[in-house]
């Protein structure tokens, strides 16, 4: 079964993200099942607070919304993708083309392990 991206993207409503892993030049959001990795770094807000990489707090932000589940799912195709938490927060990654540091911004996996970039 061949899902498309906008499928893909609904399948993470609904999710808790259960861990947070931070490599040297990219992260990945480990959820129940799907892992989305980042190949820049999200703007994370949290009650209020954006944070950025580089920025004191940062890892804390991302590390804090371990355990929340997933409200919606924005993309805006060149602009930006979004993961909204029920509690309102948020992690955005830029799409812009200005902002990548490669072909793709971002790579979900299924939990049947396909794949899709952004």
């Amino acid at each position: 079964m061949n899902k498309n991206l906008e499928s893909v993207m609904g399948t993470l409503i609904g999710e808790q993200l259960s861990a947070v892993t931070f490599v040297q030049d990219y992260l990945q959001l480990h959820f129940d099942g799907p892992c989305l990795t980042g190949y820049l770094f999200p703007v994370v807000r949290v009650a209020g607070d954006g944070f950025q990489l580089g920025e004191s707090g940062y890892r804390d932000a991302l590390c804090r919304l371990i355990g929340e589940a997933i409200e919606n799912v924005v993309m805006q195709p060149d602009q930006e993708f979004c993961l909204v938490f029920v509690t309102g927060s948020s992690i955005t990654f830029s799409l812009k083309e200005e902002d990548r540091n490669g072909p793709e911004a971002i790579m979900i996996q299924d939990a049947n392990k396909e794949t899709w970039n952004v």
